[in-house]
């Protein structure tokens, strides 16, 4: 009997050794979130509006994304399933909108980063080099960002020249968007002209959940090059009535005037140049 209950006591020890010893090996989430600021009417330069993001990173590689794009994509694959189970309506009601559909994958500075996107159903991928510490011109101001403490650094890229502050306080190579290489968090990013402005409002969330690519977008996107993606990307944004035409659509001539405009005075991207 006191074998039997000494080698349970041994089971137990070891199964909750073997639990730490798991849960020790499994890398830290560590989500960043960022609001951005950004110009939403090219003729009204005093028009912003805001939308945040989120970097997720777990061992060493991060993915970036809007918030809300995250949740529409999370809410559509209920829905999709529903529809494969047998589910007959559909509908968009409560469904978030974002004008930033994309996701980017970062790992390390061997790796080339990778761009998801969609163009209308078409889920796409294009990859390039990752942003070198040497691309970067370090400065010695140095300011207090939210307890902070952020040194200054500059970098033309993407047609822009953009601004950065990071902290050492957090040894992570990254930061929004594409952007990374500094040695530390990137906590604020903006262009000099300000279209685009990234500011780190929370680090850490509770949950302390890694946000990960969406199973659809890694299994059913086609991989091509970066130009050839702009260009279609433009394409398909630039003739948005034409495409609700051809879907049926019935578009009134003020209502077409009115959508083109809006196309017309819409800002710069954050990226003039591949």
């Amino acid at each position: 009997m006191v074998r039997r209950y000494f080698l349970f006591f041994l089971f137990l020890v070891n199964g909750f050794y073997h639990s730490q010893q798991k849960a020790e090996d499994t890398p830290k989430v560590e989500n960043f979130k960022y609001a951005l600021k950004y110009h939403s009417d090219k003729n009204n330069p005093n028009f912003f509006l805001e939308e945040r993001f989120i970097l997720s990173i777990q061992g060493g590689k991060s993915l970036f994304s809007s918030i809300k794009n995250i949740e529409k994509d999370s809410i559509l694959a209920v829905k999709f399933k529903e529809l494969d189970l047998g589910g007959k309506v559909f509908t968009l009601k409560g469904v978030p909108r974002s004008k930033f559909t994309y996701y980017i994958v970062k790992e390390n500075p061997e790796k080339p980063l990778v761009f998801y996107d969609d163009i209308g159903k078409d889920f796409f991928y294009y990859k390039e080099p990752m942003i070198d510490y040497s691309e970067w011109i370090l400065n010695n101001e140095e300011k207090d960002i939210e307890g902070l403490k952020c040194q200054k650094a500059t970098i033309d890229k993407y047609g822009r020249t953009f601004v950065a502050w990071f902290t050492k306080s957090i040894p992570i190579q990254d930061g929004p968007y594409k952007f990374s290489g500094l040695p530390g968090l990137i906590v604020e990013i903006y262009d000099i002209n300000k279209d685009y402005h990234f500011t780190l409002i929370e680090y850490n969330s509770k949950d302390g959940k890694i946000v990960t690519l969406p199973k659809s977008k890694e299994s059913k996107s086609l991989e091509v090059k970066k130009d050839k993606f702009v260009v279609s990307k433009k394409h398909y944004t630039d003739n948005l009535v034409e495409r609700a035409k051809q879907a049926g659509l019935t578009i009134d001539e003020n209502r077409e005037r009115g959508i083109k405009k809006r196309l017309e005075n819409q800002p710069s991207q954050l990226e003039l140049e591949n």
